[in-house]
C-alpha cells in the first residue's frame, strides 16, 4: 500500500501544534486550483495532472536561493496572511490530480514545513495577488508585484529576474477576464 501524503501533514500539524491548517474540501479543490492555475501559470486545467508548474510561469517572477526556503519566506513575508498552500503529491498516492490543497495562514505552514521532509510546493495569497514556494532544486519563486519586490529586496543570493515568455502572455488575459466573472 503507498503512503499518503495527508497522513505525513497530519503529523506536521500535530508536531507544530498549529489549528488552522485544514484540507480543503472536494467540494472546492478543484475550482481554488484552477482558478490558481489559470492565474499564474499556462497549464490551466490540465495543470491538475501535471508537476512542476514553476516550468509554465505565464508571467515575470524572481528566484533565488536560500539555505532553507522556509525560513526565507518566513522572514520577508507577513506570518498572518491568509494563503492557499498547494503541495505537490510526493507519494504519488492521489486517485485524482498531483497536488495536495490546503488553507491556513502563512505562519502556519511555515511551522507544519519546518516538520516535513523537502517537496515542491506552492503558497499562495488567498486573494490571489502573489504566488511563492519552492522547488525540487531548492530554489524559491515569487510571481506578483509584492512578492517579487520583496524577494529583489531581500538579502537572499542569486536573485535572478524572469520575464514574461510571449507565447505565455495569452493566459494572463484568460485570467484578467475570469477574475472579472467571479469578483476578484
Amino acid at each position: 500500500m503507498k503512503e499518503d501524503m495527508r497522513n505525513d501533514f497530519l503529523e506536521a500539524v500535530k508536531e507544530s501544534n498549529v489549528s488552522d491548517f485544514s484540507l480543503v474540501s472536494l467540494h472546492k479543490y478543484e475550482s481554488v486550483l484552477i482558478d490558481i492555475l489559470d492565474r499564474f501559470t499556462s497549464l490551466g486545467k490540465k495543470g491538475l495532472d501535471h508537476y512542476w508548474w514553476w516550468n509554465s510561469f505565464n508571467q515575470s517572477h524572481v528566484t533565488a536561493m536560500s539555505t532553507y526556503v522556509p525560513d526565507a519566506i518566513e522572514e520577508f513575508f507577513d506570518r498572518n496572511e491568509k494563503v492557499w498552500f498547494v503541495a505537490e503529491d510526493w507519494h504519488v498516492a492521489k486517485k485524482t490530480g498531483c497536488f495536495w490543497l490546503y488553507e491556513s495562514s502563512l505562519g502556519s505552514v511555515i511551522k507544519v514545513l519546518n516538520e516535513m521532509y523537502g517537496f515542491e510546493y506552492y503558497i499562495v495569497n488567498r486573494k490571489m495577488e502573489w504566488m511563492i514556494g519552492e522547488n525540487h532544486h531548492d530554489i524559491l519563486f515569487a510571481l506578483g508585484e509584492h512578492a517579487i519586490k520583496t524577494v529583489m529586496e531581500s538579502n537572499m543570493p542569486n536573485k535572478t529576474f524572469n520575464s514574461t515568455p510571449k507565447s505565455r502572455a495569452n493566459s494572463l488575459n484568460r485570467w484578467a477576464v475570469k477574475k472579472e466573472r467571479i469578483g476578484i
